[in-house]
């Protein structure tokens, strides 16, 4: 019976040892390589998180790593004053070279956690050295997921660059986007312990069309008019040329013309710059004052093509 037990204790321990191994998950320094979290948690993936602690991941980098300095890096490019509709910005993440172990993940979603605007990677022939592993290869990988979103990430490979171009939605409706930035700054030593994870957001609103734009310059009359305004105002201008037709004729063209303008004077978006100046009236002042008809334009383009710039920008409607 002894001989029976000990070998039922034994092939009983071996079965514990088996069933300890197959349910225990890969070491989580696996998760250090992007490529990897569309695999199942079980093989050492990240089961389809992403780890860019946006709305419909969750979950960021310090859901394993932990215990060591965060990765001290750098973003240029950010609309500071807010994105204009249609605009691309090359957005620049860069650390220090002396740092051997980083990986970064990168996203922009809206606020239901989708992808908004246009994201994308420089091409082969545009990276510089800093952007590729220590074996030459491109660091960064896209990924476009069926939920929607459209993740970018570079793994622990030598790597101290991450370059993208996030083209703006065409309409300011999308209203305000998140760009979400996961990194780790690893020991080296294999496993989640004494690493450094931290997550940094930024919102990118868009340039408001009417809040926005600043008061300087060309807006010399309300941005808003309304029908009844402008019709007094013509009438008003119309009566003061047949009062004074033959008396300053220059003047009074110029004086109408004028008091027109000035009743709704907005500021051009730079999102609206191919609109072209358009004929909005004519006015017949007479033969015996000018040779012709005197056209009032209705000014839609700036010649400097942006709010407030030099050569206009200000259209009277």
């Amino acid at each position: 019976m002894s001989g029976r037990a000990s070998l039922l204790a034994a092939s009983l321990a071996a079965v514990i040892a088996a069933l300890v191994v197959g349910v225990t998950p890969a070491a989580s320094h696996a998760y250090s390589s992007p490529r990897l979290y569309s695999t199942p948690a079980h093989e050492g993936g990240g089961a389809g998180r992403y780890f860019t602690g946006s709305r419909l991941d969750g979950l960021s980098c310090d859901a394993c790593h932990g215990g060591g300095e965060p990765l001290v890096h750098v973003v240029r490019g950010l609309p500071e004053f807010g994105w204009a509709p249609g605009t691309a910005y090359t957005l620049d993440i860069e650390w220090s070279p002396a740092v051997e172990h980083a990986a970064v993940v990168a996203e922009v979603s809206d606020a239901s956690g989708l992808a908004v605007g246009e994201l994308s990677l420089p091409p082969d022939e545009l990276l510089t050295d800093a952007e590729r592993c220590a074996s030459g290869t491109r660091a960064a990988v896209a990924f476009d997921l069926d939920s929607g979103r459209r993740v970018l990430g570079l793994g622990d490979c030598g790597a101290h660059r991450l370059r993208m171009q996030w083209r703006a939605p065409t309409s300011p409706a999308a209203g305000p986007v998140w760009l979400h930035l996961a990194s780790v700054q690893g020991d080296g030593s294999g496993d989640a312990e004494g690493d450094g994870p931290m997550l940094e957001l930024h919102r990118l609103d868009p340039i408001d069309p009417i809040d926005g734009a600043s008061t300087e310059g060309c807006q010399i009359g309300a941005s808003e008019i309304r029908p009844v305004g402008l019709g007094l105002v013509l009438m008003f201008g119309v009566g003061l040329l047949a009062y004074r037709r033959r008396r300053g004729s220059a003047t009074t063209v110029a004086l109408a013309l004028g008091l027109i303008c000035a009743s709704g004077c907005a500021r051009v978006q730079p999102w609206e710059r191919d609109r072209l100046a358009q004929p909005d009236m004519v006015i017949d002042i007479g033969g015996e004052l000018l040779v012709a008809s005197e056209h009032a334009v209705e000014y839609r383009e700036g010649s400097a093509g942006a709010v407030g710039g030099a050569g206009g920008g200000c259209g009277c409607n």
